[in-house]
């Protein structure tokens, strides 16, 4: 009988089954329950998802997709997607949300390539100008989220926060009449 059904007909753990039995000199079962074959079918799985997504799927332990592909000399899978040198040289040539967006990667992300580059940023509120004045008006008689509002001028949302806090604007909805 396997250690892992004795473990669990005992309610042990697969460790203290198998320590007990070598101290009582009992020879390993060689009935192999729940182990898997590596038959080329399951090895061109591995490397082709994350080692925890590929053990779930097989119903082992990740650290034996990990073994297996080390052993395999299979590469493990890479989540994120390697910078290729054309997204790289659009890196400080417009704000971070805007790379972001034609890249369509997250903003976070664009951040800190550029950051890792010692790439210097582009301020997202150039070019805006005579606009913040209109955009003022509207921060404060309308609904429209600041989101929308940033993105319709061309800045970035923290740069409408900050300066509607620096210089007391209000939102409508915030504005009680007593």
């Amino acid at each position: 009988m396997a250690d892992q059904t004795l473990a669990n007909q005992l309610g042990l753990t697969v460790a203290q089954v198998f320590f007990k039995r070598k101290t009582l000199g009992i020879a390993a079962s060689q009935v192999r329950e729940g182990w898997l074959k590596w038959t080329p079918e399951v090895i061109a799985q591995l490397g082709s998802a994350s080692d925890a997504e590929i053990g779930a799927r097989l119903g082992i332990h990740q650290g034996a997709i990990a073994s297996a592909r080390q052993r395999f000399g299979i590469d493990a899978f890479e989540a994120q997607r390697r910078w290729t040198p054309e997204e790289v040289a659009l890196l400080g040539t417009m704000t971070d949300a805007e790379v972001a967006k034609k890249l369509n990667r997250g903003k976070a992300a664009v951040r800190w390539a550029r950051q890792q580059r010692k790439i210097p940023g582009i301020p997202c509120n150039l070019g805006i100008g005579d606009e913040w004045a209109e955009l003022e008006r509207e921060y404060s008689t309308s609904d429209v989220s600041v989101v929308a509002l940033a993105e319709k001028y061309g800045v970035c949302c923290t740069s409408v926060l900050k300066r509607a806090k620096r210089l007391g604007w209000m939102r409508p909805s915030l504005v009680t009449t007593a």
